[in-house]
């Protein structure tokens, strides 16, 4: 593939730096695969995805508090100082898509209608993971802004695309071989059978926006109420 005759959004000298962050093998990845909503939710302050983060409750704690929470950037007051506990959230979370599964009752799924929803959820899921990996890295100090903001552009355009394909796709095909309407099924396979990855992908295909609101005085205190969901039609 050659170059193109449009004009640049970045430098090959950028895409190329790019290409050798997200090459470089000690850099932090896949966070949001080991979390249930990281990229996925979003901040009620400025819209931001939110971010896994943690901290331990004491110098001789064992284990860390973990947080979802938007990650501050240089020239963007509106970034930062929001989050939320992640046990909190997920609880919250996983209660309602349960309920929205034990409730729905789904059509018939066409002919090949799997296949195509499959790859549209992998596309957002990976989409969403990159968008993750370089808000860290851009604190880093890996990425310039530019960079950042080209490279965010590219994933939600992916995002975009992967969005208009399900929406002409039945859910049915999303939740193809899910427990519908068995809440007793639902709550064991949840607890104990689908990895993250799949958790990630029944929200995807169920939830429209996920947003946590910022308390009043600020601070991370949980309440039920900040976690705002709003499902697909």
């Amino acid at each position: 593939m050659g170059p193109g005759n449009w004009e640049a959004i970045i430098t090959p000298e950028e895409t190329e730096r790019i290409r050798a962050v997200f090459a470089n093998p000690d850099r932090r990845v896949g966070r949001s695969a080991k979390s249930l909503l990281a990229g996925i939710i979003s901040c009620g302050k400025c819209g931001n995805t939110l971010v896994t983060g943690g901290w331990r409750t004491g110098q001789t704690a064992p284990s860390k508090q973990h947080f979802y929470r938007c990650l501050p950037l240089p020239g963007r007051p509106e970034r930062g100082g929001l989050s939320a506990s992640a046990a909190g959230v997920e609880a919250v979370v996983t209660e309602a898509i349960i309920l929205r599964l034990a409730a729905t009752t789904l059509p018939d799924m066409a002919p090949g209608e799997d296949g195509g929803v499959a790859a549209a959820m992998t596309q957002i899921t990976a989409a969403r993971q990159r968008m993750e990996d370089m808000a860290r890295d851009y604190g880093a100090g890996l990425l310039t802004r530019a960079e950042l903001h080209a490279a965010k552009a590219a994933a939600q355009h992916s995002i975009t695309e992967a969005e208009r394909l399900l929406g002409r796709t039945s859910r049915s095909a999303a939740l193809k071989g899910i427990p519908i309407g068995d809440e007793a099924a639902l709550r064991k396979a949840w607890e104990s059978e689908w990895s993250i990855p799949q958790k990630r992908a029944i929200i995807a295909a169920l939830v429209d926006t996920l947003v946590i609101l910022p308390l009043p005085n600020g601070g991370a205190r949980f309440r039920p109420e900040r976690v705002q969901i709003t499902f697909k039609a």
